[in-house]
C-alpha cells in the first residue's frame, strides 16, 4: 500500500512539473479586413502560440479562396518554416488542396516544395540561396498580414527605419486594433 502510495504521489509531482514546464504566453491572436473602395476583398484571422503561428486568408478576387497556412517559429520569432494550402471556397477538405507549399529556411538557403493537386510543380519547387535573412510569404495581393505582423515583432527595427508592405491602393484594417488602418497606393 505503502508503495503504492509513494507512485501515485510520484506521478502526480512529474505531471504537474511537466504541466507547468508546457504553460507558456497565452496565445495571441487578431483579425484583419482588407477593402477596395467599399468592398472586402480579404478577410484573415490568425493566432499565435509559442512556437507557432496559424491562420486562414480568404480571397475574393479573381476567386473565392481560402489560404491555410502554419508557421514554425524560431526562439527569435523569425519563421523558419511554413506551409500553405489553397482550397476554393466551400471545396471538400479532404481532397487534395489546388496548391500546396512547403517553404524551410535554414542559414543561407531556402527549400520550396510546390505540389498543384497533389502533384509535384518541378519547375516552381527547389532550393534557394540567400544572404542575410529571408522570410517566406503567401503570394496574393493583398498579402497575409498575420505573417507581415509576426516578422515585423520578431524584426529588430530602429526608429528611424520603416517598412511598407505591398499594398494595392487598399485599405487594412485591424480588426483587434480598430484605431491602426495601413493605407497604401500605386
Amino acid at each position: 500500500m505503502k508503495s503504492t502510495a509513494f507512485r501515485f504521489t510520484t506521478l502526480i509531482a512529474f505531471s504537474a512539473a511537466s504541466l507547468g514546464a508546457q504553460v507558456s504566453s497565452p496565445p495571441r491572436s487578431g483579425a484583419f479586413v482588407t477593402r477596395l473602395g467599399v468592398d472586402t476583398v480579404a478577410v484573415e484571422r490568425y493566432t499565435r502560440t509559442g512556437d507557432r503561428l496559424v491562420g486562414d486568408l480568404l480571397l475574393r478576387n479573381p476567386r473565392a479562396r481560402i489560404f491555410h497556412y502554419v508557421a514554425d517559429l524560431a526562439p527569435s520569432g523569425m519563421i523558419k518554416a511554413m506551409t500553405v494550402s489553397v482550397r476554393p471556397l466551400g471545396s471538400d477538405t479532404t481532397a487534395a488542396p489546388v496548391m500546396f507549399i512547403t517553404t524551410m529556411l535554414k542559414d543561407t538557403t531556402g527549400t520550396v516544395d510546390v505540389a498543384r493537386a497533389g502533384i509535384r510543380d518541378t519547375v516552381m519547387s527547389g532550393t534557394r540561396v540567400f544572404r542575410g535573412s529571408a522570410v517566406p510569404q503567401i503570394q496574393t495581393a493583398p498579402g497575409a498580414f498575420g505573417v507581415y505582423e509576426q516578422v515585423l515583432s520578431a524584426s529588430k527595427v530602429v526608429a528611424t527605419e520603416s517598412l511598407i508592405p505591398g499594398l494595392y491602393a487598399s485599405a487594412t484594417k485591424c480588426v483587434a486594433c480598430p484605431a491602426a488602418t495601413l493605407t497604401g497606393t500605386l
